[in-house]
């Protein structure tokens, strides 16, 4: 059974602690302990002048920290605790407000932080950073249909650079910093800019800017596309976001495996309803099962027509596996693979209610599935 989470208040610091994980909140910054590891003022929100259009960054100067200017107590426990951050900047009438409430879970092996923001600066990339203890980091990024490993973009001996490339990438859910000894994985909810530098985790809440494309940025020669404001573009007014970090060790696919279940654990929590009783408070509804090492579920829909369940595997792990959907029994039904954009690759199966299948390594499998008394063609 979880431990509960308690909280501790003394007249310097809100100290937090689920078993797990322990948070110490002061004005001096944010505290992750994790085991022996220590993380101090892991916590910093960045604001940075940001010239360039939509199209390409054009960053100025280095980036501003928002001053914590105040640190309230949250929720109590024991479920979840929570300690608030606020944070300010403000230069002539420009500002920013941002509010961090910092939270964790019981059993929880991920720190959450659910961001709500107020946005009066123009011209500028607002980021939420996580300082981490992870030096010189090879990264990997979550992507579409599984990891992959993001590298600097190396410039080409003799050649002229046509344009700047980012110190930024993309990421689907996550993006993790690693080396030969520990790992940090930074979580996002619909985020999709990241960065990754020593000790460094950072996703980018906002770029505020006005012009779909400029001609006079340094980092790219000439327009990108056409040149006009765009509505709305400087993101003036609320905005919310929700982010996590996990620590671990170094990189392997049980870590990956994990990280999927933490990323799942703050993205997609576990919900309490009150539904009409369905013939009864034993009622089960069962669906589709996928069971096989390494193997995530990335799509189950109905198809096109609405006569056929889609079933998509992928295989996160670096090896080749063995996988098996399973419908619920009773009745029988037909399997064939079939390509991304649902063309067949082979015929359908003889009537079952299962059906295994081998991937290869970071590869996907797709299946219609239909029942066995309905006309296939």
């Amino acid at each position: 059974m979880p431990c509960p989470v308690s909280v501790r208040r003394s007249p310097a610091s809100i100290e937090i602690d689920n078993g797990r994980l322990r948070l110490i909140a002061s004005r001096d910054g944010l505290t992750i302990i994790d085991g022996a590891r220590r993380l101090e003022n892991a916590l910093r929100i960045e604001t940075i002048v940001d010239a360039g259009d939509s199209y390409t960054p054009s960053l100025r100067g280095a980036p501003e920290a928002l001053r914590l200017h105040a640190v309230r107590e949250g929720l109590q426990g024991p479920l979840r605790a929570s300690v608030v951050l606020h944070w300010r900047w403000r230069s002539g009438s420009e500002r920013l407000r941002v509010r961090t409430e910092i939270s964790l879970d019981a059993g929880a092996a991920h720190v959450r932080c659910n961001v709500q923001g107020l946005n009066a600066r123009s011209d500028h990339r607002l980021q939420l950073v996580w300082c981490t203890d992870v030096h010189a980091p090879r990264v990997t990024a979550d992507a579409a249909f599984g990891p992959v490993e993001r590298e600097p973009i190396a410039a080409v001996p003799g050649a002229t650079p046509f344009e700047r490339p980012p110190t930024t990438m993309p990421l689907h859910r996550w993006l993790s910093a690693h080396d030969a000894t520990r790992g940090a994985t930074l979580i996002s909810d619909g985020l999709a800019e990241g960065e990754v530098s020593d000790r460094r985790l950072a996703v980018t809440l906002l770029r505020a800017t006005g012009q779909l494309s400029k001609s006079d940025l340094p980092e790219r020669p000439g327009h990108a596309g056409w040149p006009c404001d765009i509505p709305a573009a400087q993101v003036q007014g609320p905005f919310a976001a929700r982010v996590g970090l996990y620590l671990h060790g170094p990189w392997s696919d049980q870590v990956l495996m994990d990280i999927e279940d933490e990323a799942d654990a703050l993205l997609l929590p576990l919900t309490g309803e009150s539904w009409r009783d369905l013939e009864g408070a034993s009622r089960v509804l069962p669906g589709p099962a996928l069971t096989g090492d390494g193997l995530v579920v990335s799509a189950a829909h109905l198809s096109a027509d609405g006569q056929s369940i889609v079933l998509r595997a992928v295989n996160l792990t670096s090896r080749e596996t063995m996988g098996r959907w399973t419908l619920p029994p009773g009745e029988l039904y037909r399997f064939r693979a079939i390509r991304l954009d649902g063309t067949p690759l082979g015929w359908w199966s003889p009537a079952t209610h299962t059906a295994g299948f081998e991937v290869g390594a970071r590869a996907l499998v797709t299946f219609e599935v239909r029942r066995a008394d309905e006309t296939t063609s």
